[in-house]
């Protein structure tokens, strides 16, 4: 049994919150499906709130833990020390997901048993262990197909749906939702659609950091240079003339991903410089918008009299990345005016400057 993840919490409600971002992120990244990802989430909450909301305040303490068993199975555990409270018998599963009622504790275990039949709850040496698994879990990477020929959405899905998990979307709206929460790698679009082309999506996805991480299939009815000329400008990766074989579109993109992975390496070869000599000290640099690890960042000086900074945003995601682009951008517009700047130091216990 190999241990994917391990920490024990001080549990308390936001612990709730980034036990689930911590769960999402593991099993994103080893290709969980996102429907498993979602109801693990759920149930992962559903058991940590009701565990809250029956314990004593003092001595919370949780061991979350996530370990690979055999057979594409994944096990998902919370131990603990507390006081016993066996969810499944103190509350008892009489409310029916499909009632329409809310039930406080029943409804909580109905959901899990709903989800993960083989949820189990036991105290073993004055220690109490909740656990679920994951079966068959899908190493095929994700891809979003956008288009609004439903005909031709379920034609590429059959194509495709061997090889990645394939999220079919009507409409670029729907498809710019999945590229913010799915972890895909892989967009695949017509370039054709109801309201217009998808040339708007791809500029809104150039102006986000999202582009990094995807890579872009263009499918089209339409060869001529100009239009050709213009989808390479917005970052496409390779286009297709319609109508495509099977063969041809599973080898575009099996290319550019291949292509994609390389460079990605590259870049971040390039990049990973996280340590810098200024003066006597080193300068480190942690999980930052440069290395794609987080939304902190650091500005090494191009002087040795000009100050590093460093800057650690709070929260996760893209929301994390902008703040940190925006703030970067700012103190450097603030060093190029080579205005004095005040040095500020923030005591991190009481909150003053």
């Amino acid at each position: 049994m190999d241990c994917l993840y391990q920490k024990t919490f001080n549990l308390d409600w936001p612990t709730v919150s980034e036990i689930r971002h911590i769960l999402k992120h593991v099993l994103t990244a080893i290709s969980v499906k996102n429907q498993d990802i979602d109801a693990a989430g759920l149930v992962a909450t559903e058991y940590l709130t009701n565990l809250l909301r029956h314990s004593d305040e003092t001595a919370r303490f949780v061991q979350f833990s996530m370990h690979k068993l055999a057979d594409k199975q994944l096990l998902i555990e919370f131990k603990d020390s507390m006081p016993s409270y066996d969810l499944f018998n103190q509350q008892p599963n009489q409310w029916q997901i499909d009632s329409g009622e809310l039930v406080e504790g029943g409804m909580g275990v109905a959901l899990i048993k709903h989800y993960f039949p083989n949820a189990s709850y036991k105290t073993v040496d004055q220690q109490n262990i909740f656990s679920f698994c994951l079966t068959n879990i899908d190493k095929r990477p994700t891809l979003i197909y956008i288009d609004d020929d439903k005909a031709q959405l379920a034609l590429l899905n059959a194509y495709l749906s061997e090889h990645f998990q394939v999220i079919c979307c009507e409409d670029s709206e729907s498809g710019w939702q999945e590229i913010l929460t799915s972890g895909a790698t892989i967009l695949l679009l017509d370039h054709k659609l109801k309201n217009g082309t998808s040339e708007p999506l791809l500029k809104k996805l150039n102006q986000s950091n999202l582009k990094t991480n995807l890579s872009v299939v263009m499918l089209t009815g339409d060869d001529s240079e100009e239009l050709i000329k213009r989808i390479n400008l917005l970052g496409v990766d390779d286009y297709l003339v319609k109508p495509v074989s099977k063969t041809r579109l599973l080898q575009s993109i099996e290319r550019i991903v291949h292509r994609f992975s390389a460079l990605k390496y590259l870049i971040n070869e390039e990049r990973m410089q996280t340590k810098q000599k200024i003066g006597e000290f080193n300068a480190y640099n942690f999980g930052s918008i440069i290395s794609q690890n987080g939304g902190d960042f650091c500005m090494y000086p191009h002087q040795q009299q000009t100050p590093v900074i460093i800057g650690d945003m709070m929260g996760h995601g893209i929301t994390a990345l902008k703040e940190s682009f925006a703030i970067k951008g700012f103190l450097s517009g603030c060093l190029a005016t080579q205005i004095p700047l005040i040095r500020c130091f923030k005591d991190t216990e009481s909150g003053t400057l």
